[in-house]
């Protein structure tokens, strides 16, 4: 006597079938989804890549007209780092005015940065102020936090008056919490009295 099959054969093996199809299909989402961010990612290094271009030239360009300006005693570049350091002669003082000499200097330079930003949507200016370690305590600025957090705003308000959209400008002042040279020499506290624009 021949056995019947059993139905549930049949139906274990439809479910085996609907597994398979349901792997398959999981399988082909994940690479999917893998071939979309490596993909993303190689757009986005390239862009990335296109604007640090975009920003060494910018920087070379501005570097080379305060050269020809004669405003190297005002303004210093570090290309690798993309920074303009605007050095302490660009302020009075123990002020947050800018002398008349560096407002011309920074006039010229303001153009190039502007069309630069124009150019590359997302990138914005990031302004830091910067002083020595000796304290100040005026009526104005009781401490050195308060002078390069308003250097780097008088800065930062050239930008924006010069066209700049102000969502795309940060200041921040970190008073003589940042030293690039040490403080014991005349030479060097003037090196820490800085606003670096990058």
């Amino acid at each position: 006597m021949q056995k019947k099959p059993s139905e549930w054969v049949s139906i274990s093996d439809l479910m085996s079938g609907v597994m398979a199809v349901v792997m398959l299909l999981l399988v082909i989402s994940v690479l999917q989804s893998t071939y979309a961010e490596i993909k993303h990612k190689q757009e986005l290094e390239g862009t990335q890549q296109s604007q640090q271009k975009k920003m060494m030239q910018t920087l070379k360009e501005i570097q080379s007209e305060v050269v020809t300006q004669g405003g190297n005693d005002l303004i210093d570049f570090n290309l690798d780092q993309g920074k303009i350091t605007l050095k302490d002669s660009v302020f009075a003082q123990g002020s947050a005015c800018v002398t008349p000499e560096a407002a011309r200097a920074f006039t010229k330079i303001q153009d190039k940065i502007e069309s630069y930003l124009k150019e590359t949507a997302q990138t914005g200016i990031f302004v830091e102020g910067h002083t020595d370690n000796i304290p100040i305590s005026t009526q104005q600025f009781p401490s050195n936090w308060e002078l390069s957090a308003m250097r780097a705003t008088t800065v930062l308000r050239l930008f924006n008056e010069g066209g700049v959209a102000a969502e795309r400008l940060t200041a921040i002042g970190y008073g003589e919490t940042r030293p690039v040279e040490t403080n014991t020499t005349i030479e060097g506290r003037a090196r820490n009295r800085r606003v670096s624009i990058l």
